[in-house]
């Protein structure tokens, strides 16, 4: 992190800053992981990198997710998904997560695509 900032490199700074919040994850520190997604959605307001906010927001809401805070993480799971908003381009861990904060069956409401994005990649429960 401090060689990107010493560098002035945002990209740089940007995957590794994507990075922890995974780490996080795995090593179930859940509000960590939404605190570094969070810190992660700040920087790339300045960057143009659809897939690293896509990211961001698909791991703020699999924290949120985890912490019981299913509204917040439908925000950030149809958040993940706009930055594709219609193309053909599909996040798919994003449409994933949608699938769990609509468990209804009304996860393609976050975008049009995601159906079809995950029609063919499901089984039973819509999870591969």
């Amino acid at each position: 992190m401090a060689i990107a900032r010493r560098e002035n490199d945002l990209q740089l700074e940007l995957r590794t800053l994507l990075q922890s919040p995974y780490v996080n994850l795995y090593h179930a520190r859940w509000q960590a992981s939404l605190e570094d997604s969070c810190r992660a959605l700040e920087v790339v307001t300045h960057s143009d990198d659809p897939h690293a906010e896509s990211n961001a927001h698909f791991l703020a809401a699999t924290a949120l997710y985890i912490l019981a805070e299913r509204e917040q993480a439908g925000v950030h799971a149809n958040a993940g998904l706009a930055p594709f908003q219609g193309t053909s381009i599909i996040n798919t861990s994003a449409a994933r997560i949608c699938y769990f904060v609509h468990p209804d069956g009304h996860y393609h409401i976050a975008n049009p695509n995601t159906r079809a994005a995950l029609g063919s990649t499901t089984r039973g429960n819509g999870v591969n």
